[in-house]
């Protein structure tokens, strides 16, 4: 639903003056915009859905911030939204973030993780060594997963949600989950 330009006002008149069900509806109208916006980027040691909650604080500090003097609210949480994803996104990738950023985690039911080491370097000798590593990763999970399985990591690790996944394959929701744990238990 969209609102109309009073309406709108409205509504971040009255969450800025602490009406809790402005700021939810003003949330739930902007949520496409921050899903978007978080859904263009990538961030190292995270997932699709940390970029959404920056986004959404982004989103947050726009309503709370918006000087309806200065300009077009869309354009001003755009921006606002836009550069707390992206504050997000520089600091992930800071080199005090690289053990968590070169290693891939994949949960386990009992609460538990397996962890599997992808390295990045700009240095020459270790990137080619690293790219053997990998290679020699990928030919061992290669050998160890069905077809199906390979496709359902993929996919798991490129951030698609079970749902996602299920839908995409053609499968049930009980299938991916089957794969995903015959994954974790042959990639310990």
């Amino acid at each position: 639903m969209k609102l109309s330009d009073k309406e709108l006002y409205r509504l971040i008149a009255a969450a800025q003056d602490g009406g809790r069900d402005a700021e939810e509806r003003l949330i739930n109208e902007f949520r496409a915009l921050v899903r978007s916006r978080a859904r263009s980027l990538f961030l190292a040691g995270g997932d699709t859905d940390d970029l959404i909650q920056e986004g959404m604080f982004g989103l947050m500090n726009a309503i709370r911030d918006y000087d309806s003097g200065k300009g077009n609210f869309y354009a001003f949480a755009n921006l606002c939204v836009s550069r707390q994803i992206m504050t997000a996104v520089k600091a992930a990738s800071r080199y005090k973030h690289k053990p968590l950023n070169e290693y891939i985690s994949l949960e386990t039911h009992d609460g538990g993780s397996i962890q599997l080491y992808v390295p990045v370097s700009s240095e020459p000798e270790a990137a080619l060594i690293n790219k053997e590593n990998y290679l020699s990763l990928e030919k061992k999970i290669r050998e160890l997963l069905s077809p199906l399985e390979t496709n359902v990591l993929k996919r798991y690790l490129s951030g698609e949600t079970y749902l996602e996944i299920a839908g995409s394959l053609g499968k049930e929701l009980k299938t991916v989950d089957n794969a995903l744990s015959r994954i974790k238990k042959k990639l310990r």
